[in-house]
């Protein structure tokens, strides 16, 4: 049975624990070519400090 990681915002946990998880790292490009101000409307706790919190990780294997 999947176990939903509602509130959880920390990836490390979310993968070894063997919670549900949907890669959409693909959309880090698009958001990255929408320029320099974007507005994220979700409701709460739906994944926006955990998506912001993922592509700041990507960033930053990027640039070292």
């Amino acid at each position: 049975m999947l176990k939903f990681p509602y509130g959880f915002s920390d990836f490390h946990l979310i993968r070894t624990e063997n919670y549900f998880f949907v890669d959409r790292s693909s959309h880090i490009r698009l958001i990255e070519q929408a320029g320099h101000q974007i507005l994220f409307l979700r409701p709460r706790r739906f994944g926006k400090s955990f998506a912001l919190i993922n592509a700041r990780k990507l960033l930053r294997c990027r640039q070292s």
